[in-house]
């Protein structure tokens, strides 16, 4: 390879002149031993003699280091990579050890700060729970006293059952008395209902009662005792409620008056004086009145409309319509007991009287108020 004379003789000078340099120390150096001025000539001489072997040998060793200089750099960039990365992951490894480190001290410092915090909570639920038991011990022995002294005495409550149970064997027995009563009136209202029938029944059978020469039909021979009713036989009831009738109707008749007719104004007869067509009118008339008469179920309509039929049913009365509205309490459907005539199903009677003064309010059950009367609470 040939040599720039350029850069050899910049390099022959540079070696030159590092020689001098090398051998310039060494004289300066005291403690050297080759401190002797015969030998640095010498070596001087040698080097200066040796000089284009020496260039020509430091000329190959350029070549080659520049010949391997790519691959050096090569080596020397992987080396360094390697090394750089070798740092990077050290430091990235140091780096998330101690980010681990520092999460798992921190997570298990939060970790205490919660276990102690619930087993603070729980030694305190603990806590209130046991004074709650024994507050709820107290006030329910304290209630208790307070309310087997002051409000639900034994004694008054007894006071208050027996009270109650002679109002109750006091209202049965006047519920009983009534009832006899109510009998007794209703066998009486019965026996007087039963006569004024007998006596409206029998007041005009006159016709029936035996004779001298014939027997009546309440006086059959064929019999072995004669009909009776009250105790008393039919004819007889017959012959006193017929003279009854017939004495006051004989009272109440007065003698027929002779009247005398008026005469007539005209003399000629209803049909001659009568219209032509009468006959005919009147049966228009009838006709017409006929035809006014007709009454139907449905209402009236001039022209038929199926699509109003919806409407129409829609808008017609309920089954309730035209019905009286009657109370609970004046209900004739709603009374105690079996009914017992026709009567016992009117509506102005009543087993209650009258309206009740105080309303009746269900304790539960429903959509019912739990107030009582007096607007206090059911506690």
């Amino acid at each position: 390879m040939p040599v720039d004379p350029i850069i050899s003789r910049n390099l022959t000078t540079n070696s030159i002149l590092f020689l001098a340099r090398s051998i310039f120390t060494l004289n300066r150096c005291p403690t050297h031993p080759t401190r002797d001025k015969h030998t640095h000539m010498a070596l001087f001489h040698d080097c200066w003699t040796s000089r284009g072997a020496a260039l020509v040998r430091l000329q190959q060793l350029l070549d080659d280091a520049e010949a391997q200089a790519e691959t050096e750099r090569k080596a020397a960039t992987h080396i360094q990579r390697l090394f750089r990365g070798q740092r990077v992951r050290a430091a990235v490894t140091a780096q998330t050890d101690a980010e681990l480190l520092i999460s798992r001290v921190f997570r298990g410092h939060l970790a205490r700060r919660r276990c102690n915090q619930l087993r603070t909570d729980l030694e305190r639920a603990h806590r209130r729970s046991v004074l709650d038991y024994y507050a709820v011990v107290i006030q329910k022995l304290a209630r208790g006293v307070q309310s087997r002294t002051l409000r639900l005495d034994f004694r008054k409550r007894k006071a208050y059952v027996l009270e109650l149970a002679a109002k109750g064997d006091l209202m049965r027995q006047m519920l009983e008395e009534n009832l006899l009563k109510q009998q007794e009136q209703e066998k009486l209202d019965t026996e007087k209902a039963a006569r004024a029938e007998l006596v409206k029944v029998t007041q005009d059978l006159h016709h029936l009662v035996s004779t001298r020469a014939v027997a009546g039909i309440f006086n059959s021979p064929m019999q072995a005792a004669s009909v009776t009713s009250f105790g008393v036989s039919v004819e007889s009831h017959i012959r006193e409620n017929a003279r009854r009738v017939v004495t006051s109707r004989l009272a109440k008749a007065r003698p027929p008056s002779r009247l005398t007719p008026y005469p007539p104004s005209d003399k000629t007869t209803l049909q001659s004086s009568g219209p032509y067509d009468a006959v005919q009118q009147e049966k228009r008339k009838q006709t017409k009145y006929h035809k006014l008469r007709r009454i139907g179920s449905s209402d009236f309509a001039a022209v038929y409309n199926p699509e109003q039929d919806v409407a129409r049913k829609r808008n017609a009365p309920s089954i309730n319509s035209g019905t009286d509205y009657v109370d609970e309490w004046r209900n004739p459907y709603k009374k105690r007991g079996v009914p017992r005539n026709k009567r016992d199903l009117l509506p102005q009677l009543s087993t209650l009287g009258r309206y009740p003064e105080t309303p009746f309010y269900l304790t539960y059950g429903g959509n019912k108020s739990k107030v009582l009367a007096n607007d206090r609470f059911d506690v």
